[in-house]
């Protein structure tokens, strides 16, 4: 083998051509000098297919968070809707156990609207014989998946109980509202 032949071989792997304009550049070269072309046989080093790439990701999780958000805050508020939510009917009851009595009242809830709602909090007002307020089941719910739910168009039934000091004998009339319920597309 001569020594221009080994020349030759050298100099044409320290060198190669630019995929995009031709000229010779060196091997190792990433970026050609002249055009700027990303010389990787693999295109998503490009710094523009990578800018693409970074954005597309970004925005894909600007809207997953915006989704998240929307799910935990609901897409609907109740007040306008809340006297759409009417009690079909409702029943006072005692429970007695070795530690406690309590007041229970169930009943059927009516959801008049287009939407449906979930952890809907029931107050059930007791009332003595001449009308006076005598004790309230308070509207509380212990937990984000407890209370009841209510489809759009549909009725539920419900259970609200509280304990209580007096007998069922001293309630002569109850009353239950709605207070407040969650939409039932929004998360938990």
């Amino acid at each position: 083998m001569n020594r221009e032949s080994t020349m030759t071989e050298t100099t044409q792997s320290e060198t190669k051509v630019c995929k995009l304009c031709a000229e010779t550049i060196k091997s190792a070269a990433v970026v050609c000098p002249h055009c700027r072309q990303v010389q990787t046989t693999w295109k998503l080093c490009s710094p523009n297919v990578t800018g693409a790439v970074t954005l597309t990701f970004f925005a894909i999780g600007i809207l997953c968070v915006f989704l998240f958000i929307t799910k935990i805050v609901g897409r609907q508020d109740f007040e306008p809707y809340q006297s759409q939510l009417t009690i079909l009917e409702s029943t006072v009851s005692q429970r007695v156990t070795t530690n406690a009595t309590f007041v229970v009242i169930t009943g059927v809830l009516t959801n008049g609207s287009d939407y449906s709602w979930k952890n809907i909090s029931l107050e059930g007002q007791l009332y003595s014989s001449d009308g006076h307020l005598m004790d309230v089941i308070p509207a509380v719910s212990v937990g984000y998946y407890d209370g009841v739910v209510a489809p759009a168009h549909s009725v539920a039934a419900f259970k609200i109980e509280s304990r209580t000091s007096r007998s069922l004998t001293d309630y002569s009339n109850h009353k239950v509202i709605v207070q407040w319920a969650r939409d039932a597309t929004s998360w938990p």
